[in-house]
């Protein structure tokens, strides 16, 4: 699995975003899946930021 930070702010706080060789489906509905997944990454809704040893931190949350 794979986890990066999109637009990241000018404290590296940005939504987290994760992909794998999983398969997503998510939704029922082909648009919503079409949303939530953008050149094969889920935007998870997710604000956070990596810390200066890698690990991922969370600050709270996008959407609902």
């Amino acid at each position: 699995m794979e986890v990066r930070i999109v637009n990241p702010d000018a404290d590296g706080i940005g939504e987290v975003a994760v992909r794998s060789k999983t398969s997503w489906r998510l939704f029922e509905r082909a648009e919503m899946t079409a949303e939530a997944i953008v050149d094969g990454w889920l935007m998870t809704g997710d604000m956070g930021r990596f810390d200066g040893r890698g690990h991922l931190q969370l600050f709270g949350r996008k959407k609902t």
